[in-house]
């Protein structure tokens, strides 16, 4: 089976791990996280990057400022071989004005990558209420990959 990290542990990471068909996550979070407030007995935590280096899938449920920074700090603590990447996250880098693909492609260049946008709300997901989100990406076999992660009880997933 794949391995499924999330780096982040705020209201995204804590919906993610809810409409996740049953499997283990490790979330890589930052300071200290009130673990009660996720729910399900297959999650673990790590605030090391390095445990992360096994990953296959990647969400990245983090604000938009913060990615460049947190994908050059798991770079350089592992050997990584260039996962798929799932941005969660909205919105455009400041400073260099890049979409968050572009941004992990500086620091991943062949990575594969998967948009999970809209329309939906994180207290949704963790309210177990219908929802629905889109996904998208270049690469087809990624994009139906991270569509099976979810599942789909209450949870439409569009492409």
């Amino acid at each position: 089976m794949r391995e499924i990290s999330i780096i982040g542990s705020g209201s995204w990471a804590q919906a993610l791990t809810r409409v996740f068909v049953q499997r283990e996550i490790l979330v890589k979070y930052r300071k200290l996280v009130n673990k009660s407030k996720f729910t399900s007995k297959t999650i673990k935590f790590t605030n090391h990057f390095k445990d992360l280096g096994k990953s296959y899938f990647i969400f990245l449920a983090i604000p938009s400022q913060s990615i460049r920074q947190n994908l050059i700090e798991l770079r350089n603590k592992t050997n990584f071989y260039n996962p798929v990447f799932v941005i969660c996250s909205k919105g455009v880098e400041q400073r260099t004005d890049q979409l968050m693909s572009e941004v992990v492609l500086d620091i991943f260049p062949k990575s594969r990558i998967v948009i999970l946008s809209g329309p939906n709300f994180s207290s949704e997901l963790i309210g177990n209420k219908p929802s629905a989100t889109v996904l998208s990406s270049l690469n087809k076999k990624a994009l139906l990959e991270v569509s099976e992660l979810f599942s789909y009880e209450k949870l439409r997933v569009y492409f």
